[in-house]
């Protein structure tokens, strides 16, 4: 048997075992065909190949994932072959018969860097305005190869052929299940550097003179100083893809509001096709606050998946409480949700007293206006 060494490019805990060619890179498992035959060596450099080239965490919209993997499939291919190592994806091409154009294209993408060009009779058997779509996708992987956003390109120009995908688990275009939420706490290393407001007022006693010219006005010439924590509440981030925003923001929050517990949740991985998981984290808590490089989790895998569940973290958490969101949610494979489940996330926004906005400025502007969730 031969074993192939992934530890070598990817220095880490490695399990390999034998199957038909596949790689996890987060979890680092790899299961290829052990035997001494070409076959078997070339799908294993394949593999290998993946995790020299290869996204550890692709972003892919669940409506792209599978013609991703195959495009992915080609893009390495194509990446071994011009520093001279020849592979082969394992692809089953049966499926091809009697698929649809979209599944055909994807099989033409896997296996177009095979010298043997045993794609060409699958792109035969295309139409030729469906065969002229392939060759884009085909050239954009040729032309930016090295570029890991090029799968994805590629995968968007075949996911325009016709073809019907099924259900993946059951799911449909609507979700009725929320993912499963794993909770983290960040090292929270910083203190905010303002955590104590101090503000003098003007006073008839006292040690330290600090308005003389109130003598003739009213005496109060000494200083009072209130010291209090200013701005409390709890601030829940959406970490989807689809919002943007910049660390210098948080760090403005805390700033301001220095009581503040606040968390950032998304989709989490691992990602296996459907996204079943989602994490919340916990980012700042009373002036101390995580590092920039270690907001987001290391699972971190964009999408939704798990608001109305970190909605209910926040529920539980001191007022005033304020959800940075534009409002879009998802559950379980980062599908938009039934109406019974927008209706979960409607209904504890009510009863809760969330309040939704649309910028980290707004949301320390609402809790310094609304202390104590008054």
């Amino acid at each position: 048997m031969a074993f192939p060494l992934p530890q070598a490019i990817d220095p880490a805990v490695w399990t390999v075992g034998p199957g038909t060619g596949s790689v996890d890179l987060v979890s680092r498992v790899m299961s290829v065909p052990l035997g001494r035959s070409k076959h078997d060596a070339l799908v294993r450099a394949h593999e290998m190949a993946h995790v020299r080239y290869s996204p550890r965490v692709p972003n892919v919209p669940k409506r792209h994932w599978l013609s991703y993997i195959f495009a992915e499939d080609g893009r390495i291919g194509l990446l071994a072959a011009a520093v001279g190592v020849a592979t082969t994806p394992h692809v089953d091409t049966t499926i091809v018969e009697q698929s649809s154009p979209r599944t055909r294209a994807r099989v033409i993408l896997a296996m177009q860097a095979l010298e043997s060009r045993e794609w060409a009779s699958v792109m035969e058997s295309l139409a030729p305005d469906d065969q002229m779509v392939v060759r884009q996708a085909m050239q954009v992987l040729r032309e930016a190869a090295a570029d890991p956003r090029a799968s994805f390109d590629a995968a968007c120009i075949i996911d325009k052929l016709p073809g019907r995908d099924p259900p993946i688990e059951g799911l449909g275009a609507v979700t009725d299940r929320w993912g499963e939420l794993v909770h983290e706490q960040a090292p929270l290393r910083r203190a905010a550097r303002r955590p104590v407001a101090s503000t003098a007022r003007p006073d008839e006693a006292g040690s330290a003179l600090a308005f003389p010219h109130r003598y003739f006005l009213d005496g109060k010439v000494f200083a009072r100083r209130d010291r209090r924590k200013r701005g409390k509440g709890s601030l829940l981030i959406d970490g989807s893809t689809s919002m943007r925003w910049a660390v210098e923001e948080l760090d403005a929050l805390v700033l301001s509001v220095p009581a503040v517990r606040a968390a950032i949740y998304a989709g989490a991985l691992p990602i296996q096709v459907v996204q079943t998981l989602g994490y919340l984290r916990v980012v700042a808590d009373d002036g101390a606050i995580a590092d920039a490089a270690e907001l987001f989790s290391p699972r971190h895998a964009g999408g939704n998946v798990v608001d109305f569940p970190a909605l209910q973290w926040l529920s539980e958490q001191a007022p005033p409480r304020v959800w940075y969101s534009d409002g879009q949610v998802t559950g379980l494979g980062d599908l938009p949700v039934s109406q019974s489940l927008r209706t979960q996330v409607d209904e504890i926004c009510a009863t809760a007293s969330i309040h939704r906005c649309t910028a980290l400025a707004e949301a320390t502007a609402y809790m310094l206006q609304h202390p104590a969730g008054a």
